[in-house]
């Protein structure tokens, strides 16, 4: 009989029977790592959106319609992509595919507005952080661990 199998004390007729405990089955590092890669990619997407709609407290600088525009663009890009990131990568450690390929897609978005902002000159050199965070977690994600993982727990049959 196992450790978690073992009934503390004993037997109580007066409580409904409850099962044994299974023990959960631990979700691999690599996909752990991109949880936090992610929630801290989150974060700093926040702050850059935050920063860049109420700005650092300087002289408001008057800017063309053009760049205005392409700026809270990125803005908002981070703040929704953070969002998404924050609600959909705890899913992880269940094994959800559908949460991985969420979470792909909308980094694939915020890459190219913010790489494409950070080429056209409208976001600073800051926000350079965030294509570095997003690579890390999406290759945590896709490690061969994490792939056997999620395969295991969507039920696809072809995993070792």
């Amino acid at each position: 009989m196992a450790d978690y199998d073992r009934q503390q004390g004993p037997v109580d007729y007066n409580r409904k029977y409850t099962p044994p405990r299974v023990p959960q089955e631990v979700s691999p590092g690599p996909l752990r790592w991109a949880y936090w890669i992610l929630v801290l990619a989150a974060v700093v997407m926040l702050c850059a959106g935050f920063i860049g709609i109420f700005g650092t407290g300087a002289e408001p600088v008057e800017e063309p319609g053009a760049v205005k525009f392409n700026h809270y663009l990125i803005v908002g890009t981070n703040i929704i992509g953070a969002i998404v990131f924050s609600l959909v990568s705890p899913q992880l450690a269940q094994g959800s595919k559908l949460a991985r390929r969420i979470i792909t897609g909308t980094a694939v978005v915020v890459l190219f507005v913010v790489v494409a902002g950070f080429l056209i000159g409208v976001s600073g050199f800051f926000l350079i952080i965030i294509p570095v965070l997003l690579a890390a977690a999406l290759l945590m994600m896709f490690r061969p661990s994490s792939n056997d993982y999620i395969a295991k727990k969507s039920g696809d049959p072809t995993w070792d």
